[in-house]
């Protein structure tokens, strides 16, 4: 039978200890934990397992979906009062690792209701060692495949490219922050209207990082105008905001990422099933 493969996901603040106001640190990170795990589909759910570390697990399959999370969790720890005129810098650094699990689950049921802290196995060990070169190295994101191999093509990739998102977004005010979330928080809400319920009288259970690009790019429209209208701005104060916030080059960034996530994701799963085949016939 052939081993499921996951990614996992480890979270941690940065020079947490050192914030001047811990406790509303710590709120903003619950909240954030909060909003974020309704909307992707996880393996074993996003929580908070030590003060000031989040883990959660993905299937290899949708190993894409990390990028969500990740963006949504770095802006949601960011404080919507905070200095206008400074830039955000890096709330929280992450490592994402490719592995199977050694940990026993009789049913992907039975994952799904346990917390990572009980969790072991490759994809966290690489997760760990991941998050372990970006703190050495202050990188927002970094990436290590089922092999463990920081240096493979497509681990090296991601990690530049999470590297070059994360010094732009390390440059937000909190002011672009909040304008941002605002974007995300109504395309949200466009794509959960626009898909019919799932389960009779229930509401649809939708995934941003599902939709096609060309479908989310029409829901997109006018979302600009929706954003100036709940920030009682203008509108050109808005598109200002996002321009000099490079918003349209990250969400170019984080399509790429998800590419290359859900590239490493197949990979992983075809030599799986390689290596498995070659086990049977023995």
């Amino acid at each position: 039978m052939a081993e499921q493969l996951y990614v996992a996901l480890i979270g941690d603040l940065v020079a947490s200890r050192e914030q001047p106001d811990r406790a509303a640190v710590q709120e903003r990170l619950l909240a954030a934990v909060a909003a974020v795990r309704p909307r992707v589909l996880w393996a074993a759910p996003l929580g908070v397992t030590a003060g000031d570390e989040v883990q959660a697990l993905l299937t290899a399959e949708r190993a894409e979906t990390a990028v969500a999370a990740v963006t949504a969790l770095s802006e949601g720890l960011v404080d919507p009062d905070g200095d206008p005129r400074t830039s955000v810098g890096t709330p929280v650094r992450f490592g994402l690792g490719f592995g199977a699990l050694t940990t026993r689950h009789d049913t992907a049921d039975d994952l799904a209701e346990t917390s990572p802290a009980l969790l072991d196995g490759p994809c966290f060990h690489h997760a760990r060692g991941a998050l372990e070169r970006a703190r050495a190295e202050h990188r927002w994101v970094c990436v290590r495949g089922a092999d463990g191999d920081p240096d493979a093509s497509e681990a090296k990739s991601l990690d530049a490219l999470f590297a070059l998102m994360g010094v732009v977004r390390a440059g937000w005010t909190a002011t672009q922050v909040r304008y941002v979330t605002a974007w995300r928080e109504e395309l949200h809400r466009r794509v959960v209207e626009s898909v019919e319920p799932k389960r009779r009288g229930g509401p649809p259970v939708v995934f941003v990082g599902d939709m096609r690009r060309d479908v989310l790019a029409k829901l997109a429209r006018g979302l600009r105008s929706r954003v100036a209208e709940a920030t009682d701005k203008s509108p050109s104060v808005i598109t200002q905001a996002f321009q000099s916030a490079s918003l349209d080059e990250i969400l170019d960034g984080e399509e790429a990422a998800r590419l290359l996530l859900r590239r490493m994701g197949g990979r992983a799963v075809e030599m799986r099933d390689v290596l498995d085949g070659g086990d049977d016939r023995r």
